[in-house]
């Protein structure tokens, strides 16, 4: 069920199917792909592998401040200072993900309206 909420195709931006391809990831390892179901329960970590992978990679996007993964590349590939931007972001990222009471915070300041 989940597989198939998520699936999506290539052209969506959260989609399972634009990241595993984005990450070159073999669709057909985690699950059977006749009916969509998981094969065993060790895929499963490959596609809660997918999953995070595609989230990392989306949450470095939006640190960097760019509109997608084709600028990100883009800017990784043209620019020389950066990867140096890149890890500072890294940085900031690990900074912010080790601020355990980040979400009740904004839960406490935030309208629902805003946080959802």
């Amino acid at each position: 069920m989940l597989f198939r909420t998520h699936l999506g195709d290539e052209h969506d931006n959260c989609s399972l199917t634009r990241w595993i391809i984005k990450l070159n990831r073999d669709k057909n390892k985690p699950w059977n792909g006749q009916r969509n179901l998981i094969k065993d329960f060790r895929s499963c970590l490959k596609f809660w592998g997918i999953v995070v992978d595609g989230y990392l990679v989306a949450t470095l996007v939006s640190y960097s401040g760019v509109n997608s993964l084709a600028e990100f590349r883009k800017d990784l590939v043209e620019n020389s200072d950066a990867s140096i931007r890149l890890f500072d972001k890294i940085k900031a990222l690990v900074g912010d993900l080790t601020i355990f009471s980040c979400v009740d915070t904004i839960r406490k300041t935030s309208p629902i309206a805003e946080r959802d």
